[in-house]
């Protein structure tokens, strides 16, 4: 329909029409566009966002954890300071025997932290790390 009045306004040689009818496709498309545009960038920040609260899902996880090990690392030391104590030479008593015997028993233990972010995972493997 459109191509038929453009064809017949340029046989005519009606060119207001035809500048009037290519300024309307133009500007259709133009619309378009930008509506498209809008779309996507609206869908981009959607996914953003449901990506931020995995952040920060992941990032109290970590944190629990890391408040966690920082507790067991205290009373490691703590332990530590008496086993250190009664090799220094003050005598193992009721009191601080299991705490000893427990600091021995880890001395040669370590704690490996794994820290599993599946957040991470995910922005790096579709690659919108960015």
């Amino acid at each position: 329909m459109i191509l038929r009045k453009l064809a017949d306004a340029i046989r005519e040689q009606n060119w207001s029409t035809v500048i009037l009818e290519i300024l309307i496709v133009v500007v259709g498309i133009f619309i378009g566009l930008q509506v498209d545009g809008w779309n996507e960038g609206r869908k981009k920040q959607k996914d953003i966002d449901v990506q931020l609260l995995r952040i920060a899902d992941d990032a109290a996880v970590l944190l629990a954890e890391t408040d966690r090990l920082i507790v067991n690392f205290d009373n490691r030391i703590a332990r530590a300071q008496i086993a250190l104590e009664v090799l220094d030479g003050t005598p193992l008593t009721e009191a601080n025997t299991p705490a000893f015997e427990l600091a021995l028993e880890e001395s040669y233990q370590l704690n490996e932290v794994e820290v599993d972010l599946p957040s991470l995972d995910i922005l790096m493997n579709t690659g919108d790390i960015d």
